[in-house]
């Protein structure tokens, strides 16, 4: 028996930008929304951070995604450099005294100082910086509304990360074409 398909049976192509963009903007809704409770501590709330693999990182696509993201809700840095992360560690202290995003443009590994403040983010809800703001040791717990979101290439993820459980740092993961 053959099957004959119309026209108006056969789907519809979707704009791969437009697709992309609908993807990104369900991404940073979930990722916004997604909260958790820690069963040991009822009243502690543990939010996720964010991955978005893009297939080839450029700023000009990362640009574009943050601009699904109302103005002045989100700050975006370029971590280019693998023994550098007191940038890093100065917007995170600023974005989450301001309850506001981080988005990180990674094109290279990051420093172990960086993997460790998202490991302490992911576990507690909070972490602890060595020799900050004059203090010995900095302690800060994450704002409810805050979020950490690292954008990295595909290639980047793929040849340059060191830490074998990188991805396991982020609750959703956005993978973009």
């Amino acid at each position: 028996m053959k099957i004959k398909i119309k026209d108006n049976d056969k789907k519809p192509k979707v704009n791969p930008r437009i697709q992309e963009q609908s993807d990104a903007k369900m991404f940073f809704d979930v990722l916004e929304k997604s909260a958790s409770f820690d069963p040991r501590e009822p009243q502690k709330m543990l939010v996720d951070s964010g991955l978005v693999v893009l297939k080839k990182n450029s700023s000009a696509k990362v640009r574009q995604i943050i601009s699904l993201l109302p103005k002045g809700k989100a700050i975006l840095m370029k971590l280019d450099n693998p023994y550098f992360a007191d940038e890093f560690l100065k917007k995170l202290v600023m974005v989450n005294r301001e309850g506001q995003w981080l988005i990180v443009n990674c094109s290279c590994d990051p420093a172990p100082m960086v993997i460790q403040i998202l490991k302490q983010i992911n576990q507690g809800n909070k972490f602890t910086i060595p020799n900050f703001e004059g203090k010995e040791l900095f302690t800060m717990r994450m704002n409810s509304e805050s979020r950490v979101v690292f954008m990295i290439g595909n290639d980047t993820l793929e040849k340059e990360i060191t830490y074998p459980y990188f991805m396991d740092l982020f609750g959703p993961i956005l993978r973009l074409k």
